[in-house]
């Protein structure tokens, strides 16, 4: 297990229940954590992108790159990344979006950007996100657009600054905070102060999650910071002073688990960054001021309504005052 701070990157490996730091040359502020299909872990933060490998578990040695975007001098902040075709990294950053092309993903020796393309016709991402095909999905401070690229342009098929319900309901302008595609091909938008979007292609419509004072089965916070589907199909919501939501999709209606100064078992804190289900189905949920928490049960039908957790502070190498942003599994469990 990869966990993203603002200083760096901890690896968790749960099979050796191991913990060891990722070697960077100075600290990281991590903004995302991915990994392509050859097993090689991408980490971006600020302006810099790593390449990297466990390669030894038992003693944590580490095969790690240079900063790739050293000798590019267009990106100042990523936001975001996403792994788009092969052999492609496509960043959200700042200044727009930047197309990575890469020789080979193969050999971690060969990974060197051999192509670079900036489009500037959508500014400051926030975040990004690849749909199955070819079309991308891009959440700026002012909205969200429905996007693909070919010929080396970005073509943007659809502004949902532009949607008449949208626009009609006063949702134009959204401060789009994270974008997440479900099993069935819905796309979920987080936002920073008007809730939660469900966008439905096929239905050609838009639902509203908002949080309202008194609605005990609304959602807890009018933020949204990140967004996760288990193996069940249970969305769960990351918010912003409202702790983690859980939402029946059939029902429309959403449980909120929050932080109890005198429940044990509570989670540690309402502002939530981060959500995982573990490759062994357990919960795992990062908020504010490096609290860790890992759900007491594995998630199934039986436990998923009536979930505990365990405060993990001080069980991993990250500091008093450091922020969990990013939890990430890979392929090889670790």
């Amino acid at each position: 297990m990869w966990i993203g701070t603002q200083d760096g990157v901890v690896v968790k490996v749960l099979s050796l229940n191991k913990e060891f730091k990722v070697p960077f040359p100075e600290g990281l502020r991590v903004s995302n954590i991915s990994s392509d299909k050859h097993g090689n872990i991408w980490i971006s933060g600020q302006n810099k992108l790593f390449v990297c490998r466990l390669i030894d578990k038992e003693k944590g040695v580490f095969e790690l790159s240079d900063n790739l975007l050293e000798k590019t001098s267009e990106v100042q902040v990523i936001n975001d990344f996403t792994l788009y075709k092969e052999n492609q990294i496509l960043l959200g950053t700042n200044k727009g979006l930047l197309q990575l092309t890469f020789k080979d993903f193969k050999k971690f020796e060969n990974i060197k950007i051999s192509k670079t393309t900036r489009f500037t016709n959508i500014e400051e991402i926030v975040t990004c996100t690849k749909q199955i095909g070819n079309t991308l999905w891009i959440g700026t401070r002012k909205g969200i657009y429905k996007t693909s690229i070919n010929d080396n342009k970005l073509y943007i098929l659809r502004n949902f600054n532009k949607d008449s319900y949208l626009v009609k309901n006063n949702y134009n302008n959204l401060y789009i905070k994270y974008i997440y595609e479900d099993i069935v091909g819905n796309i979920w938008f987080g936002t920073q102060k008007s809730g939660l979007f469900k966008y439905m292609p096929n239905l050609e419509k838009i639902d509203v999650f908002e949080n309202k004072i008194g609605d005990k089965g609304g959602l807890s916070s009018k933020i949204v910071n990140t967004l996760y589907e288990d193996d069940y199909g249970v969305l769960w919501i990351g918010t912003g002073q409202g702790g983690l939501n859980k939402l029946n999709v059939l029902q429309k209606n959403f449980y909120s688990y929050q932080n109890h100064p005198f429940k044990k078992q509570s989670l540690s804190g309402n502002l939530t960054t981060a959500i995982l289900e573990d490759n062994n189905g357990y919960l795992w949920v990062s908020t504010y001021n490096n609290t860790l928490c890992r759900s007491t049960t594995k998630i199934n039908e039986a436990t998923v309504s009536n979930i505990k957790f365990q405060d993990l502070r001080g069980r991993f190498p990250i500091g008093k005052n450091d922020i969990i942003r990013s939890i990430y599994q890979d392929s090889k469990f670790t």
